[in-house]
């Protein structure tokens, strides 16, 4: 069961299926229990991440994209290497416009931590986006942008779910863990860049990427 500072890694999965196959856009977070009554495994966690990212994702991404669920482990902790994975349902389709962004094209938002330093700070990468919030400038849009701030930025820093109709609950901080590392450091703000990303392993420039079975 995970306990009070134990630390997870959180691999959210989204696939794009498209003339060039299929393309994995994945998001990896990791996070740190601040608050914990009751017993939480890190399935538990796992299922309500699911359905928390299932909600958040789908309104920033293209109509050819889908979520496909989250994979979690425990990188910190009494239960260290114990794995959960959580698929929706049915695979969540993208809302946003008509047409899709080049796949290896990415929205960036940044972590910070409290002190400066590259170990004190990190990227996310938001996939397969809508054509339309590409504007005249090449940027992304302001409408873009907003919603990542509304939807996105505040569960990269803080979560909390409970279960049990309500009995049992947790509290989540976003941190960052360096490779090796067992010290995480929590995450104080979160922040869009108004800036694209390109990432060549991914998309048009990238392998076909399947489907883990946990998901599919």
């Amino acid at each position: 069961m995970l306990g009070l500072n134990d630390v997870f890694k959180l691999v959210v999965h989204n696939y794009l299926q498209g003339g060039e196959g299929v393309q994995a856009g994945l998001m990896t977070l990791h996070y740190r229990v601040a608050v914990v009554t009751g017993q939480w495994s890190i399935q538990d966690v796992c299922t309500q991440e699911t359905t928390s990212w299932g909600t958040i994702l789908p309104q920033v991404m293209g109509i050819n994209a889908h979520f496909y669920g989250t994979e979690a482990t425990v990188m910190v902790g009494a239960d260290a290497g114990i794995k959960g994975w959580s698929p929706p349902a049915a695979p969540i389709a993208g809302v946003r416009g008509t047409s899709m962004m080049p796949s290896q094209v990415a929205y960036v938002c940044s972590k910070l931590g409290a002190r400066i330093g590259r170990k004190n700070r990190g990227r996310v990468y938001i996939p397969f986006l809508a054509a339309q919030d590409l504007i005249a400038d090449g940027d992304p849009s302001a409408a873009l942008t907003q919603l990542i701030s509304n939807v996105i930025l505040p569960d990269l820093v803080t979560q909390a779910y409970t279960k049990n109709a309500g009995a049992d609950s947790i509290s989540l901080h976003g941190c960052l863990l360096a490779k090796g590392s067992v010290v995480p450091v929590d995450i104080v703000r979160a922040t869009t860049s108004g800036k694209w990303g390109t990432q060549r392993r991914r998309g048009m420039y990238g392998r076909v990427n399947t489907i883990p079975a946990e998901l599919a």
